[in-house]
């Protein structure tokens, strides 16, 4: 271990961290069927709360990453938990749409410091060789997560309905929050940026522009796939929650393989904005598949196709958004936890926008997602083309 001024914190509790937005806005994905008949709403307005969440997730990567450089990864973490543990709470006991918004909403606030203080917390306590380690190894969690979301979250439902995946997250909140308490050390931080003038700095910026479209994109494209697939895999489909979680691990697979081959054509020497054109054309081709099989998408033998089609798509996901997120900041080395708080705020806003659009438009068609993704891939490769591809020349 490389020495440090810092107790290094441990690997297993970061990663518990790192992962705990990515099950929280999943984990309830597989009930949400269940849940819009539970509080006698339309299925639009039960996929509603996934975009609130990432609404209030925008606001607080922003928040949390000034008050963590101001008072502390430690304390900002403890008081972002006690507020996920409260909206966790709030969701547990909702009665309606309204108070199961504000319930995801103070969730998803609380749920952005493990996002934001955490990458500061590593690159404090690690250095070296160590870091990278850390990095890689919770890079690999974070895909991971999001088909372990699906799968608690079909046993749970099947088990003992929508309610519990929601008590299962407040559990989670609370287990958490006595182990930062316990276990996790100081490490620090630095002077604080002024906020404005990063602001006024990453606005004139196109390529920033560039890489908030891109990220926002392929990550609204991602999470609306997690909205409507329930609808079509259980409802249309005739799976259960359970088998639909299930389903979840053959279609995360698609990340796995996205790393790999990252990492092969990376020691190939491609560059970085032929692995993110790779990426956004395997993400159109994906939604290109799953637009053809939608017609069939009702009979038990299109859901391998579905599935790998999918996993295709995550597959693209991984390869643009792992390459976007290391290039995007190079610029901002002397304001990175100020940048890096704006920049999550500018683009989970977008995910936040396109997993409502996908909302709107939900009407139980198997054809409205394909479409939906391959008219915002197109965007995302327009902004490549017009904001990014200046920028990445030659690297």
């Amino acid at each position: 271990m490389s020495p440090t001024r810092f107790p290094p914190p441990s690997v297993i509790l970061l990663a518990a961290l790192v992962t705990l937005p990515q099950i929280g806005e999943t984990i309830y994905t597989p009930a949400l069927a269940d849940l819009a008949a539970g509080l006698a709403i339309s299925e639009s307005q039960a996929q509603t709360s996934l975009s609130v969440f990432f609404l209030g997730f925008a606001l607080g990567v922003l928040v949390w990453g000034r008050f963590s450089d101001r008072w502390g990864r430690r304390p900002a973490l403890l008081a972002a938990l006690a507020v996920y543990a409260t909206g966790s709470w709030l969701c547990v006991g909702a009665e309606g749409l309204a108070m199961l918004r504000a319930g995801r909403a103070v969730q998803a606030f609380g749920a952005a410091a493990c996002s934001v203080v955490i990458q500061a917390v590593c690159r404090e306590a690690f250095q070296g060789e160590d870091r990278v380690r850390v990095f890689a190894t919770i890079g690999m969690l974070i895909p991971l997560s999001t088909a372990i979301g699906p799968l608690l979250g079909g046993m749970v439902t099947t088990l003992w309905g929508w309610r519990a995946t929601l008590t299962l997250l407040l559990m989670m909140g609370l287990v958490l929050w006595l182990a930062v308490w316990r276990a996790l050390p100081e490490t620090g931080g630095g002077p604080t940026p002024a906020l404005l003038p990063v602001v006024r700095r990453m606005l004139g910026d196109r390529f920033i522009a560039g890489m908030v479209a891109v990220i926002g994109i392929a990550n609204g494209v991602l999470f609306s796939y997690h909205g409507e697939a329930p609808f079509l895999l259980i409802q249309s489909g005739g799976l259960t929650p359970a088998e639909y979680g299930l389903t979840g691990l053959w279609v995360v697979s698609g990340s796995v393989v996205g790393a790999i081959i990252l990492r092969y054509l990376g020691w190939k020497g491609w560059e970085s904005g032929a692995l993110i054109r790779l990426g956004l054309i395997g993400m159109l081709l994906a939604a290109g598949g799953l637009a053809g099989v939608a017609g069939l998408s009702t009979r038990d033998f299109a859901l391998v196709p579905f599935i790998a089609f999918a996993a295709l798509l995550f597959t693209g996901f991984t390869l643009t958004t792992t390459v976007c997120l290391h290039r995007a900041l190079e610029r901002y080395h002397d304001a990175l936890g100020t940048a890096g708080a704006v920049m999550g705020l500018a683009y989970y806003a977008v995910v936040a926008a396109v997993t409502q659009g996908m909302a709107a438009l939900h009407d139980g068609q198997s054809i409205t997602f394909p479409l939906y993704s391959m008219a915002l891939v197109l965007l995302a490769l327009l902004a490549y083309v017009a904001l990014l591809r200046p920028g990445l020349k030659g690297s």
